[in-house]
């Protein structure tokens, strides 16, 4: 799947849905920290189609329907435009799962950089691999109980 000027490898695809696609963060902040985009390749939100701003926000609903087990809360995350800081200039938004005292300073996860940081480790394919075949479960409960139409097998 295209991203920007990457291409995301659909082992690490979670779901596709008409519009969008939600896949495994290189370099996650927290841990289970995904990215959900469109298909199509828009660089700010304002240029999405009422139908895919509609998917694009009910997939990051969705997708933290099915993570809210996990977690105590969530960080959301978009940055439109050089100026907010997006570096990957294809609409995205930070689904950043939290649990209390996950940080010393709840603060710092909107440091400067900090949701799309170079300086942390990138990881390994076959993590985000696993991951991504974990998440496609887990997220893929709360699309079924949705009655929502999603892909979570690429072959």
């Amino acid at each position: 799947m295209e991203f920007g000027d990457k291409v995301i490898p659909y082992d690490h695809v979670i779901i596709k849905t008409m519009h969008s696609f939600i896949f495994t963060n290189l370099r996650p902040f927290l841990p289970l920290h995904i990215l959900v985009s469109p298909i199509s390749k828009k660089q700010r939100i304002y240029e999405l189609t009422n139908e895919e701003t509609s998917d694009l926000f009910n997939t990051v609903r969705v997708a933290m329907l099915g993570l809210k087990d996990l977690c105590d809360g969530f960080t959301l995350g978009v940055q439109d435009g050089s100026c907010a800081g997006q570096t990957v200039f294809h609409v995205h938004v930070h689904i950043v799962p939290r649990v209390v005292k996950d940080l010393e300073r709840n603060d710092d996860i909107y440091e400067k950089g900090a949701l799309d940081s170079a300086d942390r480790p990138a990881r390994e394919y076959d993590e985000m691999k696993k991951e991504a075949a974990k998440l496609r479960k887990i997220i893929g409960r709360a699309f079924d109980s949705e009655g929502l139409y999603y892909q979570n097998s690429f072959e």
